[in-house]
């Protein structure tokens, strides 16, 4: 059963922060999952590889492109 609170999205922002501070290079799973404070095989339950955080978005940059100016 996923964990209260998490989700894709916030796995993908939590991602994203992360690659802003080390770079997407220094970006690991495992690194993800110590950020969020889960197993690394709980990660699967909300993303299917370390290529999904980097091709998708961030919920809030995805609400940005939206919010009327």
């Amino acid at each position: 059963m996923p964990r209260a609170g998490l989700s894709s999205s916030s796995v993908v922002a939590a991602a994203a922060e992360l690659a802003d501070e080390a770079g997407w290079e220094r970006l690991t799973l495992a690194a993800l999952a110590a950020r969020l404070r889960v197993r690394l095989s709980s990660l699967y339950k909300h993303i299917d590889s370390l290529d999904e955080p980097r091709r998708r978005p961030p919920a809030a940059v995805t609400n940005l492109e939206r919010t009327p100016r």
